[in-house]
């Protein structure tokens, strides 16, 4: 097969071999698996993905839909809030009679046993009185991070950021500082 000597040969036999190698190491390219949207869920298990339902039927049909009575059967009764940080507060009902136009938006959702946690967006025009503020017709937008506990299908805790002060600042409050 070889009929050069010498160093041709030792060459031609390298460049074989280091062809040979390289043609081993190629292994066809592989399809990389589908990526999840932002929005998609982390729930991997049935009772993952039962209780991101719970908390998404709370988001969709009480605060998009506004069906209030859709709470009683999200909630456990004994449902407790945990307000992160100090804020004024502001409840769910004010919110939803103060902008009745109030959607949410899941930017992701992460779900671990029974914690689901939501990114969420809201956006909506300030239409009745918040906290004694008049209607302003002010639109606003807020983020928050929502951490849910569910339970045999209710939600029994929530822990959140909820940015009362941001909601106030953008229908017209101002801040004042302390009179030192």
């Amino acid at each position: 097969m070889f009929k050069t000597a010498g160093k041709t040969k030792v060459r031609t036999v390298g460049l074989w071999l280091l062809l040979a190698l390289l043609l081993s190491a190629c292994q066809p390219i592989q399809r990389l698996p589908e990526t999840k949207t932002v929005a998609a869920a982390s729930a991997e298990t049935p009772l993952e993905l039962a209780n991101q339902a719970v908390v998404q039927r709370f988001y969709e049909e009480v605060v998009n839909q506004k069906k209030v009575e859709v709470m009683k059967e999200v909630f456990d009764p004994k449902m407790t809030e945990h307000v992160l940080g100090i804020t004024p507060y502001i409840t769910d009902t004010e919110i939803l009679a103060g902008f009745p136009d109030l959607h949410l938006t899941v930017d992701l959702w992460v779900v671990k046993g029974d914690l689901v946690t939501a990114v969420v967006t809201a956006s909506g025009t300030h239409q009745a009185a918040i906290l004694d503020a008049a209607p302003t017709g002010n639109k606003m937008t807020f983020s928050q991070i929502d951490i849910w506990r569910v339970k045999d299908g209710k939600i029994t805790d929530v822990w959140h950021n909820f940015p009362s002060a941001d909601i106030l600042l953008q229908i017209g409050y101002t801040l004042v500082p302390p009179v030192q």
